[in-house]
């Protein structure tokens, strides 16, 4: 699916874990995270994985979408992604 210009998906199979260095299946992919996306512009990368926002557990992209729509009107969340085989705090802007 798509979110702010990016492609998001749930982590699907071996291959997927261990492309990201996951120990297992949860959070939401997001795969593709074009320069110009407001995804882009609010944090995220190319393969980060995001773990957390707002300090909910984000098991998948519905938990996700779930967890971030009662809050998308706040200009600034934390999140916990997993990038570059290590997990992360960071700030999502709007």
């Amino acid at each position: 699916m798509e979110w702010k210009g990016a492609k998001v998906k749930n982590i699907e199979g071996l291959g997927e874990r261990s492309a990201t260095g996951l120990p297992d299946e949860k959070g939401a992919y997001f795969v593709e995270v074009p320069q110009n996306s407001e995804a882009f512009k609010a944090g995220l990368r190319t393969n980060d994985v995001v773990l957390k926002l707002d300090g909910q557990a984000v098991t998948s992209v519905n938990t996700f979408l779930s967890v971030y729509q009662p809050i998308a009107w706040r200009s600034n969340l934390k999140a916990v992604v997993f990038r570059n085989q290590r997990e992360l705090e960071i700030v999502l802007g709007k």
